[in-house]
């Protein structure tokens, strides 16, 4: 919750991020991993790369209903998040999105695996910063528990990526 194009190169790790802007950011990743990979479900023929679409979905689903909870939690306790969460794609990740749908079918499963890379590092820059140094802490240990899920999607992603699934 999070690519290949310029949009997604500023390093996550040198922003100092205030407990609304890692929700923020956290919750659009997300939203942009499981938009991404049901267009991957709908369009790879690659049975590799629609398995990890599959995980994808469940996880990111996963972790975003722990990301609810962690944020009602906090307000209830007084840790008041003044935002209420996105719920659709900031211009980066439509962006990115955007180009998916419009990668011709032998090029998607290579589109689709290197925005998954890029996302993955750029999450887990995100989610470690916060880990580290985050106001929250619920939202810390929500950024702590969640790592290691994230850190074995891109250890996924590049071994599809060795495994040559048309990814580069």
């Amino acid at each position: 919750f999070m690519l290949a194009s310029p949009a997604f190169a500023a390093d996550a790790t040198a922003q100092a991020f205030t407990d609304n802007t890692f929700v923020d950011k956290a919750t659009i990743g997300n939203l942009f991993e499981i938009q991404s990979s049901q267009l991957a479900l709908q369009r790879s023929p690659n049975a590799d790369v629609r398995a990890f679409a599959q995980q994808m979905i469940a996880d990111h689903t996963q972790a975003g209903r722990d990301l609810n909870a962690t944020v009602a939690d906090s307000r209830s306790n007084g840790a008041l998040l003044s935002t209420a969460l996105p719920n659709r794609l900031d211009d980066k990740h439509q962006t990115v999105y955007d180009d998916l749908t419009k990668a011709d079918a032998a090029h998607f499963d290579a589109a689709y695996m290197d925005a998954q890379d890029k996302a993955h590092q750029e999450t887990i820059a995100l989610f470690k910063t916060y880990a580290a140094n985050g106001n929250n802490p619920r939202l810390k240990r929500f950024a702590t528990a969640t790592l290691p899920t994230l850190q074995a999607h891109q250890n996924h992603v590049d071994a599809l990526l060795e495994k040559g699934t048309d990814a580069r």
